[in-house]
C-alpha cells in the first residue's frame, strides 16, 4: 500500500487507519505500508523499517523505534524530540553530556562507537520533560535539570506546549498534557527548571 489515505482529511485518515487495521488482522496477510505520515507509521506498523538515501536505519515495533532510536536521524525522523549539543562524558559506570555552562547531564543510553569528548547530542522526547517554575521548583535527586526561559506558551486542546529557550542557540519543547479543566499554565517569559529520567535521554552521534 502506498501512501494509501494521502488524499484524505485528517478526521477520515485516522479512521480508515483503524479500519485498514481491522481489516489485515481479519484477512491474516501481511501488508507493506509506505507512508512519509510518522504517526501514520506508528499507528498502522506491528513493525517498522526507517529508511534514509535507500538504506535502513532500525528495524523495530512501534514502541522500540520511537522509544529507543539507534541514531540521530531516527530520533528526529519518528516524531519530536529534543536536541541538546555538548560533549560525552563518563559518569561513574554510565555516560553523560557535558553542555555549554558545564553541567553534566545522565543519559541511559550511548550510541555505539560513541568516543568520550566527542561532541555529540543529547537527546529527550517534549512529553518526557517535566516543567516547574524556577522559584517553586523541587529537587528531584534521580532526575537530571535544566534551566531555561519560556519563550512561547501553545495550547493545542489535549497539550499545552512550551517553547523554552536554553541558550542562544537551543530551544526546546515540552509537552505537558491539560489534565484537569481551566488549570494553571506557565506564560511566556517565566524562568522554568525542567526535569526528566535519565532513563528517556539518549546521547547520539552528531
Amino acid at each position: 500500500l502506498d501512501e494509501p489515505l494521502g488524499a484524505l482529511d485528517l478526521k477520515l485518515r485516522k479512521e480508515m487507519q483503524l479500519e485498514l487495521k481491522e481489516i489485515q488482522e481479519r484477512v491474516g496477510i501481511t501488508f507493506v505500508y509506505v507512508t512519509h505520515d510518522q504517526e501514520e507509521a506508528i499507528t498502522m506498523s506491528d513493525r517498522i523499517a526507517v529508511m534514509d538515501l535507500g538504506k535502513i536505519l532500525q528495524i523495530g515495533d512501534p514502541e522500540e523505534i520511537y522509544e529507543r532510536p539507534a541514531n540521530l536521524f531516527v530520533a528526529g525522523f519518528i516524531g519530536e524530540t529534543n536536541l541538546i549539543s555538548g560533549k560525552v562524558r563518563k559518569m561513574g559506570e554510565s555516560y553523560g553530556l557535558e553542555i555549554s555552562d558545564g553541567q553534566t547531564l545522565a543519559a541511559g543510553w550511548v550510541e555505539e562507537n560513541v568516543s568520550i569528548g566527542e561532541a555529540s547530542v543529547i537527546s529527550v522526547r517534549p512529553e518526557k520533560l517535566q516543567i516547574y517554575p524556577s522559584e517553586k521548583s523541587h529537587e528531584f535527586g534521580n532526575l537530571s535539570k535544566i534551566t531555561g526561559i519560556i519563550e512561547q506558551v501553545v495550547y493545542i486542546g489535549t497539550d499545552t506546549r512550551y517553547l523554552v529557550r536554553l541558550t542562544e542557540k537551543t530551544i526546546i519543547q515540552v509537552r505537558q498534557q491539560n489534565m484537569m479543566r481551566g488549570g494553571t499554565r506557565l506564560k511566556a517569559g517565566e524562568r522554568v527548571n525542567l526535569f526528566w529520567d535519565s532513563e528517556n535521554a539518549r546521547i547520539l552521534k552528531r
